[in-house]
């Protein structure tokens, strides 16, 4: 019967989405890995320089990206291949003309506070489609 279980957890394990997440908050990257630990194969970083090692490397099926618009965040998201993002961060006004350069390579902006509720069915859709 463990065997049984087993199997099946390995089985769950194969057919979930994989996920890369951003952050440069450590402690954030842990919140989110166990917050979705049963539902997708989350591989976080703190480090930005690492993301595209990780793409590169592995195949994910999105990449979610908790940090404020800038110029790096916009060149990398031109550059990666086509696949869903999404971005979080407390919203502020001065950046409103780069999240809008920004918003046509991004499926979807979660402004902070939000609810890993919220995320979740966000990310449910996109990886529908």
């Amino acid at each position: 019967m463990a065997l049984n279980s087993l199997s099946e957890y390995s089985e769950q394990k194969e057919v979930m989405k994989n996920i890369l997440f951003y952050s440069p908050d450590l402690s954030f990257c842990a919140s989110v890995l166990m917050y979705f630990e049963k539902k997708y194969a989350v591989t976080t970083t703190n480090d930005f320089c690492q993301i595209e090692t990780f793409l590169k490397s592995y195949d994910f099926d999105m990449l979610i990206i908790d940090s404020q618009p800038n110029e790096k965040i916009e060149q990398l998201i031109k550059q990666i291949e086509p696949m869903p993002i999404i971005m979080t961060y407390v919203f502020t006004r001065n950046i409103l003309s780069l999240e809008s350069q920004i918003r046509g390579y991004v499926n979807a902006i979660l402004y902070k506070p939000f609810d890993f509720e919220e995320m979740s069915g966000k990310i449910d859709i996109l990886l529908m489609n």
